[in-house]
């Protein structure tokens, strides 16, 4: 990739887009999770045993000695993996920075004490609404917004940086105007993300809770007074994205992705070939790349709007069957922020 194709990027991100250095890796510790949310994209690893602190090492072992820079934990929720702390320790160790994505369920004391410890780049939660009746609603689980609440302030105060990410749906389309005054006046930075997709075993069922259109475009609009409608600068050579350049992702049970949503293909197991090895010699990651140029391109010829929204070829596949095809989704959510962008 030649360095006009990446003008504003760091040095840094550039030597790892030409070398193949996956800077960024999210970790499933587990699939289990105390909440019920009915879009959820995951499904559970049936008839596997998951990865135990011993296995998890070696893969640190492996992406530090590849370059790797940032992990996040992830699941289900990381947190209800029985060696949780012992891998974020044994990753910190290796002078990895670590993000954490959670619920926020199992963070009391002890546990918001354990992570300032270590401590993390960040800890993000999901938050479902701006008060209990539709956040609990959303999770299936009553107090879950109070325990939520909690965990934020039991991290806030010990000075650990938090985020929050919110899945627009049908169930909470009504309160995210609240839920972004809330964190814009507690100071705490927030994700409204418009795009549920498909469960990573292709069940189509979470997209019944899509926002509607309506919904979006009030979402678009209001984020274009901060300058913050989601966009993109792509020209004819350049990638999509990180997607077998600089990601990669496991699975509780071991299988290796280009990407989180990179589900229907694994690069391996790390149960049965080292991780290092894999990344360097895995067909799927060198299919992966070419995938991130063509829809790059692709969406380039497209021009307008699609030319200029963000674009996950593994949710393309999930939805289209074709990593380079979008999803009629995607076209209403192009047209959206351009929309809020004009009138801005």
């Amino acid at each position: 990739m030649s360095p006009r194709g990446v003008t504003g990027l760091h040095s840094w991100k550039l030597r790892a887009l030409e070398e193949r250095i996956p800077l960024a890796v999210h970790l499933e510790l587990t699939h289990e999770c105390s909440l019920r949310c009915p879009f959820c994209y995951n499904h559970s690893s049936e008839n596997t045993t998951p990865l135990n602190l011993s296995e998890w090492e070696s893969v640190l072992d492996d992406l530090r000695s590849i370059g790797t820079l940032l992990v996040t934990l992830t699941g289900g929720d990381p947190l209800k993996h029985p060696d949780f702390l012992e891998i974020a320790q044994a990753a910190r160790h290796r002078h990895l920075a670590v993000k954490i994505f959670t619920n926020g369920m199992l963070i009391d004391r002890p546990m918001a004490d354990a992570i300032a410890s270590l401590p993390p780049l960040q800890v993000e939660l999901s938050i479902h609404g701006a008060g209990p009746e539709i956040h609990d609603r959303t999770t299936g689980v009553d107090g879950s917004y109070s325990t939520l609440r909690r965990a934020i302030d039991l991290l806030r105060e010990r000075n650990i940086e938090v985020a929050l990410r919110m899945p627009l749906s049908t169930i909470n389309q009504s309160e995210f105007v609240r839920v972004i005054e809330h964190s814009r006046k507690e100071a705490i930075p927030l994700l409204v993300d418009p795009m549920i997709t498909v469960k990573d075993n292709r069940d189509r069922a979470p997209l019944r809770f899509q926002a509607d259109g309506e919904a979006v475009r009030s979402l678009f609009g209001l984020l274009a007074e901060t300058g913050d409608v989601p966009t993109t600068d792509r020209r004819l050579g350049d990638i999509n994205c990180g997607l077998g350049s600089i990601t990669l992702a496991v699975d509780p049970a071991g299988w290796v992705f280009p990407c989180l949503q990179w589900r229907h293909s694994s690069m391996g197991n790390i149960r049965e070939q080292g991780l290092k090895t894999i990344w360097e010699e895995s067909p799927v990651r060198s299919e992966a790349t070419d995938v991130a140029r063509k829809a790059n391109d692709h969406l380039v010829g497209l021009g307008g709007s699609p030319a200029s929204y963000p674009f996950c070829p593994a949710e393309a596949i999930l939805r289209e069957g074709d990593p380079i095809r979008p999803s009629r989704q995607f076209f209403e959510l192009a047209a959206a922020a351009a929309e809020a962008r004009s009138q801005a």
